[in-house]
């Protein structure tokens, strides 16, 4: 699933095996407006948010499966906010950067940790 932390909760090691891979990926000049989710899914050029789901798409897909050894880390810089996507618990995600887009609005705008397991 995709998991939020700020500031002040950074993300904590999980009691299960780490997976092979993590991407760490420094998202300079993210707005408020986009750590919100208040963007449009239709033109993600504005706030850069192709960039952000091209290297969440990218770093996941392999052919038409996902590496479920995988998580991906967008640090949005300089809110403080970090946006963990981790393969082995994500559903729902197609290789399209417009499907991502939609699954990080939906995570940026409820910011409700428990709730994005699957995202269906």
């Amino acid at each position: 699933g995709i998991r939020i932390e700020d500031a002040a909760g950074a993300p904590g090691a999980s009691s299960d095996a780490l997976p092979e891979r993590h991407f760490l990926v420094l998202c300079h000049g993210v707005s408020e407006e986009v750590a919100r989710g208040d963007f449009n899914p239709n033109n993600l050029l504005e706030g850069r948010i192709d960039v952000m789901c091209r290297c969440i798409t990218t770093g996941l897909f392999v052919s038409n499966a996902i590496r479920r050894n995988t998580r991906i880390w967008l640090m949005l810089s300089p809110l403080g906010i970090t946006v963990e996507v981790d393969g082995a618990t994500i559903s729902g995600l197609n290789p399209d950067e417009k499907t991502a887009s939609l699954l990080l609005q939906r995570c940026l705008q409820v910011r409700d940790f428990t709730k994005f397991e699957d995202f269906q």
